[in-house]
């Protein structure tokens, strides 16, 4: 494994080069659709996790005073199963530590045991306990059609046990294999990796680093190379947060926001997995991004204006170029919360406060029904398209796979 420190390309500070381009994007505004789901919330509960599909049904995981438990829902709002983690329970308090999905279940985790549900009628197909103690939440790792159950960081560094689809734990073999133990050895860097796509992890331990660091991974999750990439901006400080919106084997494309109490820059970078950006755009808007989405031709993402005299949120388009294209304001309360979902089409969960109320689908619309909330150059606002732009369409998503990703409901 190698560290690479990797010198950006020149931004262009205008898209005048990718004008030529211009016929061959989609430029076509989304908005929000009058389609919608309401949503049941349980009295005193928490929403944990949520998973859509794209009827506008849905898997909710609750919190509440007698634990956790998980409920699915048709389109109209009726209830289809719940379930709730059976007794006796494990010593001491147990609480939800992942969530995840596949085509035909639902894979339900504490730091004790899981349990394999049926999406159909909520059904256990299996379950156990752990073999090895404490599951990092966010380490649930699909590669292919295996999951990897990544444990980490204590003495000799992380360790996988390895599930097929039935969730039937694999024995291994190979260097990596550790047969007492029954698991797989990482040779993750130091850091604190999220992994996308079986294919690349990113370092969130880089929020005051204003360092994008990102890994590449091979065959049973090793890491093959680590790249870090400066990003370079006139203030001094900031706080950044990275979400990735497409990943493969090849390549990874992730959007960097780097904020201030008054400031939010975000940079949308294309890497390679031989370390070089081939592009990065520019987005000046003191905005959180709260969702993103794949469209046949980019990406949707979901923002929340941070300004303290105007609250509101906006959708806008990435195209297959990468570029961030012109916002559409929501025609809706500012108090509210948008969090899009990742589903085909996007669906959006929109809460009040903290708690969830709605979904409500999305649409394409034309220009003449969003005149009035479209902008793109104000005082605060601002686009700067890289040159060197490429067509990145092969990232835009493989849904061939049994194990979906995870939507997370916060910007981690």
């Amino acid at each position: 494994m190698k560290t690479t420190f990797a010198i950006l390309p020149a931004l262009a500070l205008s898209g005048a080069a990718l004008l030529g381009r211009a016929q061959e994007t989609d430029w076509t505004p989304y908005d929000l659709g009058s389609t919608t789901t309401g949503l049941t919330v349980p009295d005193g509960a928490t929403l944990n996790s949520f998973v859509p599909d794209k009827n506008g049904g849905y898997v909710a995981l609750w919190d509440d005073a007698e634990g956790p438990y998980l409920e699915r829902r048709n389109p109209d709002g009726v209830q289809r199963w719940w379930w709730q983690p059976p007794l006796p329970k494990p010593p001491g308090e147990e609480v939800s530590r992942a969530l995840i999905t596949s085509r035909t279940h639902v894979l339900w985790c504490s730091a004790q045991r899981w349990f394999y549900l049926s999406l159909e009628d909520g059904s256990v197909t299996r379950s156990n306990e752990w073999s090895l103690p404490y599951l990092d939440a966010i380490k649930l790792v699909p590669q292919g059609d295996l999951l990897y159950v990544v444990y980490g960081g204590g003495e000799g560094g992380e360790v996988a046990s390895v599930y097929d689809t039935n969730m039937v734990r694999l024995v291994g073999s190979g260097p990596n294999w550790d047969p007492e133990r029954g698991v797989v050895k990482l040779n993750w860097p130091a850091g604190f990796w999220r992994p996308y796509a079986g294919a690349w992890m990113v370092d969130l331990n880089s929020r005051t680093t204003r360092t994008l660091r990102v890994a590449t991974l091979g065959e049973e999750l090793q890491a093959t190379a680590v790249y870090e990439f400066p990003l370079s901006h006139s203030r001094s400080g900031g706080y950044l947060e990275h979400r990735v919106l497409g990943a493969n084997a090849g390549a990874l494309f992730v959007v960097s926001s780097l904020h201030w109490p008054d400031h939010t820059t975000h940079y949308f970078t294309h890497v390679t997995a031989a370390g070089r950006v081939t592009f990065q755009h520019r987005l000046e808007a003191h905005q959180l991004i709260t969702g993103a989405a794949v469209l046949p031709n980019g990406w949707l993402i979901s923002a929340q204006w941070l300004r303290p005299d105007e609250a509101y949120h906006t959708l806008y388009r990435v195209d297959q170029y990468g570029r961030p294209l012109w916002q559409v304001r929501a025609p809706d309360n500012a108090e509210e919360s948008h969090v899009l979902q990742n589903t085909n089409p996007p669906w959006v969960l929109r809460f009040q406060g903290s708690q969830p109320w709605e979904l409500r689908r999305t649409k394409e619309s034309t220009w003449l029904d969003v005149l009035g909330r479209v902008f793109s150059e104000l005082p605060y606002y601002s686009l700067a398209w890289d040159g060197n732009a490429t067509d990145i369409s092969s990232l835009i998503g493989n849904t061939e796979y049994f194990w979906l990703e995870p939507t997370w409901l916060n910007n981690l």
